[in-house]
């Protein structure tokens, strides 16, 4: 057997391409929270230089925009970077929408892709859409690290959310493919959906620590190679084969998907997840800038907490003996992140916040990973293995979540504050939590009844009493 065989043979390879390019998606989703408002900033001062430049207004000084345009000899250096660092707050208040524009962006393009990606892998097989996501991605690592304006700005995550569709789909379909034994696939798949968690904390940091001290290019560039060189790996491993499917082989649609309650459930879930991270994603680090007034490399920090308990959480829940009960891990989950959401506006000090965003990383970790693994269950049982299809839903609702989150943080924040976001987050998260709690019960009661009757039917003594009874 030679290598490439050897390769395309390997189990553990395929969790390993599929785990790292979803790690390396998130990274790079994760990169750019913290840097998006300094990133604005800095093009909001460069746009006001070269306007100055244009007009020839004042172009002996070294100002960068009329509200910090000062005499250096009147007033000290302290308090020129005084004015700076106000001017900096006063535009950045009003630049809620802008943000959440960028992170939605890619959200939607990733919503429109899985509305075809899950078919077409269903049709073609996971490697083609694969590779073709490893293309889109490094594609949008390359944009950040070179872009200069907004516009850029805007369509790099476009471009990512392509991509990331077609990972995820195709990854999970890989995976779902490659590990039929449902105890063995519901740990690998939780592992690989934990590495989302895992970018996600490694991210901001690794985004804010790295331009600090080498600068976006490099920040960028980086993870462009290594997108790269994972993509490759994934291009020996799958060989680009297309394995197209009989006509009476061909597995149910998405709607028909939909129209399983259980399914429905399981999305809402990874909805209402998804829509705590995007609101913090989009409103965190201006929050944070405007109450502590943080280093640049600080406010990537400030992330670690929330998404690495929340990569741990989602990665550890499949080994234990909770993933039994999915439904009522993430009741507890929402509990949990519910906690922490209702604190966190109160936290004095930037440090502080770690206790908080801890628990909501906690939480949130609980409700994905346990509900996760357990739609390739449902899709299995019910729906004739359609793994593409129901994990492009989930992907779905995923995006969906980080769209509406984002925008439904800023304009609460806009019209109300940081804090009021938070507590009303939590209040919906409780009532959907009571609600999932209510039909839990229901189904185990259900449940528990026809088991009940199901034994009376099958056992041999009840049976003869009755027929001695229809005798008589």
């Amino acid at each position: 057997m030679n290598l490439l065989q050897q390769m395309q043979s390997s189990k553990i390879l395929a969790v390993v391409i599929v785990a790292s390019i979803v790690f390396l998606d998130y990274t790079l989703t994760g990169a750019i929270v913290p840097i998006v408002p300094t990133l604005l900033w800095k093009i909001h001062l460069r746009s006001q230089l070269d306007l100055k430049e244009s007009s020839h207004l004042d172009t002996s000084t070294n100002a960068t925009s009329e509200a910090t345009t000062v005499n250096m000899t009147l007033i000290s250096p302290t308090a020129a970077a005084q004015n700076l660092q106000d001017a900096e707050k006063v535009y950045l208040a009003t630049q809620g929408v802008k943000i959440a524009a960028i992170f939605a962006a890619k959200t939607v393009t990733e919503m429109i892709t899985d509305l075809f990606v899950g078919p077409l892998i269903d049709r073609i097989g996971h490697s083609v859409p694969m590779f073709a996501g490893a293309v889109f991605l490094c594609t949008a690592a390359i944009g950040f690290a070179l872009g200069q304006s907004y516009a850029v700005l805007l369509v790099s995550p476009a471009v990512q959310g392509i991509g990331s569709a077609c990972n995820t789909a195709a990854g999970m379909t890989m995976l779902a493919r490659t590990f039929p034994e449902e105890e063995q696939r519901g740990k690998i798949i939780g592992i690989t959906f934990g590495m989302l968690g895992v970018g996600s904390a490694f991210g901001p940091p690794y985004g804010s620590v790295m331009t600090a001290f080498t600068g976006k290019e490099a920040t960028f560039f980086l993870l462009a190679g290594l997108i790269a060189l994972f993509g490759i790996l994934q291009l020996f491993y799958n060989c680009l084969k297309i394995e197209r499917i009989e006509q009476d082989e061909k597995p149910k649609n998405m709607w028909i998907l939909l129209k399983d309650i259980d399914i429905l459930i399981y999305l809402g879930v990874i909805f209402m997840g998804s829509v705590i991270l995007g609101a913090l994603n989009g409103t965190f680090t201006t929050w944070l800038i405007e109450r502590f007034h943080p280093h640049n490399w600080e406010l990537g920090l400030a992330f670690l907490p929330l998404f690495g308990l929340f990569g741990l959480a989602s990665n550890m829940i499949n080994f234990t003996p909770l993933k039994r009960w999915p439904i009522a891990v993430a009741v507890l989950g929402s509990v949990i992140f519910c906690i922490g959401l209702v604190a966190l506006p109160f936290t004095p000090s930037f440090v502080s916040t770690i206790g908080p965003t801890l628990v909501i990383g906690l939480g949130i970790g609980l409700v994905t990973g346990s509900i996760y693994p357990d739609l390739a269950v449902l899709s299995e049982t019910r729906h004739d293995s359609d793994y593409g299809n129901v994990y492009a839903l989930a992907d779905i609702a995923i995006m969906v979540g980080f769209f509406v989150g984002p925008l439904i943080g800023a304009g609460i924040v806009h019209a109300l504050n940081f804090s009021w976001m938070m507590w009303i987050l939590a209040i919906v998260s409780i009532v959907y939590a009571l609600a999932l709690a209510v039909r839990f019960y229901v189904t185990k009661k259900k449940t528990t009844q026809v088991e009940e009757t199901q034994q009376l039917l099958d056992d041999p003594i009840n049976n003869e009493n009755n027929d001695e009874k229809e005798v008589s």
